[in-house]
């Protein structure tokens, strides 16, 4: 069994509902209220559509590395494919989303949005979500390597139609392949 499997196409539209707003959150020396605001919308959308590649632009990489506890994983493509390209990297991203980051000084950090944002998204159990499609990604791909050895593995015997002469519940095999042989 592969890795990792498809992503679950997984959305929640009232996960980004009510938009933050400019005031809500305390401005740094480098990034105000309003920007603050919008990085805290973006990333609310980006997971409520279910982490849409053509959302992931350079500037939100950026912000995103530095906020709950990431890392750069090299540049935008490291961290995109270490996080959304499968629904159990998804997982490991919202793990970390609800576990990391939250401190430090707002004046200085982003950590007032990290705690706006995990609020959020443990409200809307959004990991819960995922990890049932998780495992019904893992189930399917059980079944179907287990269709797939069945297939391969057991006998085909071609049963012979019962006859009147064969007591009811027993089905007769072919005849001996080993008397053939003499």
């Amino acid at each position: 069994m592969p890795a990792t499997l498809p992503i679950a196409s997984i959305v929640f539209p009232k996960l980004q509902l009510p938009l933050f707003e400019d005031g809500r959150f305390t401005a740094t020396k480098f990034d105000s209220s309003a920007d603050k605001a919008k990085f805290a919308n973006h990333l609310l959308r980006f997971i409520a559509r279910g982490f849409p590649e053509a959302s992931f632009s350079q500037a939100f990489y950026r912000r995103l590395s530095m906020c709950f506890s990431h890392i750069a994983h090299y540049d935008k493509h490291g961290f995109w494919d270490y996080f959304f390209t499968s629904t159990e990297r998804c997982i490991e991203f919202l793990n970390d989303t609800l576990r990391g980051g939250g401190y430090g000084d707002p004046a200085w950090t982003y950590c007032d949005v990290e705690l706006a944002i995990r609020k959020r998204v443990q409200e809307a159990r959004v990991i819960e979500a995922y990890r049932q499609a998780r495992a019904a990604e893992v189930t399917g791909a059980e079944r179907e390597l287990l269709r797939r050895l069945k297939a391969q593995y057991e006998p085909k015997v071609a049963a012979l139609p019962p006859t009147e002469a064969t007591p009811p519940g027993i089905i007769p095999r072919g005849p001996a392949v080993q008397l053939g042989l003499f």
